[in-house]
C-alpha cells in the first residue's frame, strides 16, 4: 500500500500509480514524505524492515519504528515528524499483509508443556494451526504465551521461552488482569524519565529509586503503601553489559505470590519479565495476517 504524509500530519492512501516508486511490491508499505523522501517497509525473514529512501537515489538508510513513539527526521535542516498514530498505522498495515514468523508445529510442541491440558491435549493442536488458534480464542494469557514462544523460537531466544514457562506456571494473571505487574528495563543505572515518572506515581520517591540502583547487592526490595518494587542487575560489565530490571508488584499480587506461594525474588523478577514478553508478543502477533492459519490443512507427520 502507498500512503502520503499530509501537511496536517495525517496520511492518506494513494492508488498504485506507475512511476511513483520503482519495483514496488503490493505487500510492502510506502509512505511518501516531503522533500522527495519516502519510507519503504517490507517483511524480511518474518520481521519488519524499514528503509528511508530518496526518489531517484539508490542509497537507503535503515531505520526503526517503535510502537507508541513518533519518528523525527531532519532533511537538510527541515524537520519532518511522523506521529505516533501514523507509526502504529504503518506497522499494523505492513504486518497485516504478512504471515507471522516461526513454525506452528515447533511452537505447539513446546506449549504442550506449558498450557492447560484442555487446550493442548488434542493431536490437532500440534498439526492444525487453525484448530490451535480456535482453541486459543478468548484465552488471552494462553494466546499471549503462544505468540511469545513462537516469536522467541523464530529468533532463537530460548531465555524468553524459559521466562514464559515460569510466568505461565506461577502467575499467568499478572500480565493482563488487574492489578497487573509492571516492569521496566534500563542499560543505565537509573531508567529513563518516563519510567521514573511511572514509579513515582506509585508512591515511590525518586530518591529511593536512586538508592536502590546504587546498592551493591541484587535483588533489592522496596516497600511502598501500594506495593513492592524489586530491582536487579544482570551481567558483569565486562564480558556482558550490565542490564537492569525493575518490577512493581501490587500488594495483593505480592501477598499471593511471595507470602502465600513462597515464590523467590528471582522467580518474581523472571515472571514479571515473562509477563512483559507475553504482553509485547500478544500485541505483535495480533497484527499478523492469520489467513494462512484459517486455511491450514491438517497433515499428519510421522
Amino acid at each position: 500500500m502507498i500512503f502520503e504524509l499530509m501537511s496536517r500530519g495525517n496520511i492518506v492512501e494513494l492508488p498504485k500509480t506507475p512511476g511513483i516508486i520503482d519495483s514496488y511490491d503490493p505487500e510492502n508499505v510506502i509512505l511518501l514524505l516531503p522533500y522527495n523522501r519516502y519510507l519503504h517497509g517490507r517483511i524480511q525473514n518474518g520481521y519488519e524492515s524499514w528503509k528511508l529512501c530518496k526518489i531517484g537515489n539508490t542509497e537507503q538508510e535503515e531505520i526503526y519504528l517503535y510502537d507508541g513513539e513518533a519518528r523525527h527526521f531532519d532533511f537538510d535542516s527541515r524537520q519532518v515528524v511522523i506521529s505516533q498514530e501514523v507509526v502504529d498505522k504503518l506497522k499494523s498495515t505492513l504486518l497485516a499483509s504478512s504471515s507471522p514468523p516461526g513454525e506452528h508445529i515447533r511452537t505447539a510442541a513446546v506449549l504442550k508443556g506449558i498450557l492447560e491440558p484442555d487446550i493442548v491435549d488434542n493431536e490437532l493442536f500440534i498439526y492444525d494451526e487453525s484448530f490451535a488458534m480456535a482453541r486459543l480464542d478468548n484465552k488471552t494469557e494462553a494466546k499471549a504465551a503462544y505468540w511469545a514462544v513462537r516469536l522467541a523460537l523464530s529468533r532463537g531466544d530460548h531465555d524468553s521461552v524459559s521466562r514464559i514457562k515460569l510466568w505461565y506456571r506461577i502467575a499467568p494473571n499478572i500480565a493482563f488482569s488487574e492489578p497487573i505487574v509492571l516492569v521496566w528495563f534500563s542499560l543505565t543505572q537509573v531508567p529513563d524519565s518516563e519510567a521514573v515518572a511511572s514509579m513515582t506515581s506509585l508512591g515511590i520517591s525518586e530518591e529511593n529509586i536512586h538508592r536502590m540502583a546504587a546498592q551493591a547487592v541484587s535483588p533489592v526490595v522496596l516497600f511502598s503503601q501500594k506495593g513492592y518494587l524489586i530491582f536487579a542487575s544482570y551481567g558483569d560489565g565486562q564480558r556482558t553489559p550490565i542490564f537492569r530490571e525493575w518490577a512493581y508488584f501490587p500488594l495483593s499480587v505480592w501477598n499471593d505470590l511471595r507470602d502465600r506461594k513462597r515464590i523467590t525474588l528471582r522467580e518474581l523478577l523472571t515472571a514479571a519479565w515473562g509477563a512483559e514478553d507475553a504482553r509485547q508478543a500478544w500485541k505483535v502477533g495480533s497484527r499478523y495476517n492469520n489467513g494462512a492459519m484459517h486455511n491450514a490443512q491438517f497433515t499428519m507427520h510421522n
